[in-house]
């Protein structure tokens, strides 16, 4: 999922999914684009357990299933920024649907999750665009979902220095990255940029998950 200002090609581009997980079927949804230009993802008052495009994930899922011979365990979801939002607002509220979800910069509503899935989660304490606490609170929600325990353990992914949580009820882990990569790949300082490989670092952690 795109997040707030960029399009779903503009994602696809840097995401760098499609080489990273080249086996999987990749969908990139486009959200509904406002007169200010913006994208989203929900209507303003939306529940917190009833988001407008939960209805077109539902939508997607099913398309995908009559189209092409998937793994219905194995759906995952992805994004960054508010897009990441709705990644893990989508796991949370499809839990029973979603094996797993990996962010950049990115919460999530808080609400009661229709079941455990797990979840990789990186955002970067210097990131002034997104709250870092809002993140935290996503993790310890996916944490209590998940059963998961209170202390981690370093584990390292790529170039980011993480945590994971494990074990975790039905073989769900969370993973949380405070990645400290202050720099865009044009050199500017951006502390909400999506981490150099991260892509890869996604279709890993997909791949790892029974």
């Amino acid at each position: 999922f795109h997040g707030r200002t960029n399009s779903a090609a503009q994602v696809r581009a840097y995401y760098g999914l499609d080489r990273a997980a080249s086996d999987a079927f990749i969908a990139y949804p486009a959200a509904m684009q406002h007169d200010t230009g913006t994208y989203h993802w929900s209507d303003p008052g939306d529940r917190a357990g009833e988001l407008r495009d939960i209805a077109y994930f539902d939508a997607l899922v099913e398309d995908m299933a009559n189209r092409y011979c998937i793994d219905l365990d194995r759906i995952f979801v992805a994004g960054h920024s508010l897009g990441g939002w709705f990644a893990n607002s989508v796991a949370c509220i499809r839990g029973d649907v979603v094996r797993a979800s990996a962010s950049v910069g990115g919460s999530s509503v808080i609400t009661e999750c229709a079941g455990p899935s797990a979840a990789l989660i990186a955002h970067n304490p210097n990131d002034r665009m997104a709250s870092f606490t809002a993140s935290e609170l996503t993790r310890d929600l996916r944490l209590e979902v998940n059963a998961c325990p209170a202390d981690a353990s370093p584990a390292q992914l790529r170039s980011l220095q993480c945590v994971q949580y494990v074990p975790c009820s039905a073989g769900n882990p969370v993973l949380w990255c405070p990645h400290e990569q202050d720099y865009d790949p044009r050199g500017n300082y951006y502390p909400h940029t999506w981490p150099t490989d991260f892509g890869d670092t996604i279709a890993r952690f997909f791949a790892s998950l029974d």
